[in-house]
């Protein structure tokens, strides 16, 4: 993915093509929270439903915020996903 100055994303540079186990996944007060391993760094994350819309969280240290700003980054806003029906095949 690819963010905009404000933190949002603008652009996914490709699909997802590895998918890595979650770990640590606890729900709680409608907050599911969740880690994964990306190389020697673990990402954690939470998804926050109401309704047909949610949001994922990059849950973002105070170092890693510093680091982000001083390479002049931002940090990463949350995703907003919304529901969809599924498609249904046509015969």
């Amino acid at each position: 993915m690819h963010l905009n100055d404000q933190g949002e994303i603008d652009k996914v540079l490709e699909p997802a093509s590895d998918f890595i186990a979650l770990f640590n996944v606890t729900f709680r007060v409608g907050v599911l929270r969740f880690a994964r391993k990306d190389g020697d760094d673990t990402d954690r994350f939470e998804l926050r439903v109401t309704g047909d819309t949610a949001e994922l969280t990059l849950v973002v240290t105070d170092e890693f915020r510093q680091e982000l700003k001083d390479n002049g980054l931002p940090v990463p806003k949350p995703i907003k996903l919304t529901r969809t029906k599924p498609r249904v095949a046509s015969d």
